[in-house]
């Protein structure tokens, strides 16, 4: 957390653009362990349930799960239990 308070504009800046330009799209299907992927019904700041579709298609052995109600940041609220989840699916495999 401390990290992310003292970055100033030009370092967020600088982060959102190594974002943009990393793209391995193209290796998805080499993902061959089960991946579940996660996006949020009312996430605002990307466009999460379209990606999430995108890579689901791509990956051999890839599950969706759409968290409706939620945004962007809603891995910390405290309705959604990750542990849950991702034990769910792995035993639903």
């Amino acid at each position: 957390m401390e990290l992310t308070a003292a970055a100033d504009r030009e370092g967020y800046i600088n982060r959102l653009q190594l974002l943009m330009s990393y793209d391995i799209r193209d290796r998805l299907p080499d993902l061959q362990p089960p991946a579940l992927f996660l996006a949020a019904e009312q996430d605002h700041l990307v466009p999460a349930i379209q990606e999430a579709q995108l890579m689901v298609s791509r990956v051999p052995h890839g599950t969706l799960r759409v968290l409706h109600g939620h945004g962007h940041i809603c891995l910390i609220a405290p309705d959604i239990n990750l542990a849950q989840m991702v034990t769910a699916w792995r035993d639903g495999q």
